[in-house]
């Protein structure tokens, strides 16, 4: 895991007390921090919380306010069409 990414996941985790009812509220935490779900992040969500991964990746993928990729740049140009 990135170092970064590991020191913001911790930054995120040191708020919870690692009850598995915390797993939307850090899951929130960490796309806040991220921007979205990394695969290893969840991997280390469900490690800490004692969860089985595919608990974890079930509960992000089944709320659409999760993201498992990062947001495509949208940088968009103006029409240079005549038409």
């Amino acid at each position: 895991m990135e170092l970064n990414i590991k020191e913001q996941l911790d930054e995120v985790l040191s708020r919870h007390s690692g009850e598995r009812s915390e797993l939307i509220p850090i899951l929130q935490g960490a796309q806040e921090r991220l921007g979205y779900l990394p695969g290893e992040v969840m991997q280390r969500i469900a490690r800490s919380l004692r969860l089985p991964e595919s608990t974890v990746y079930g509960v992000a993928t089944f709320y659409a306010q999760f993201r498992l990729n990062p947001l495509a740049d949208t940088k968009q140009g103006g029409c240079n069409s005549d038409l």
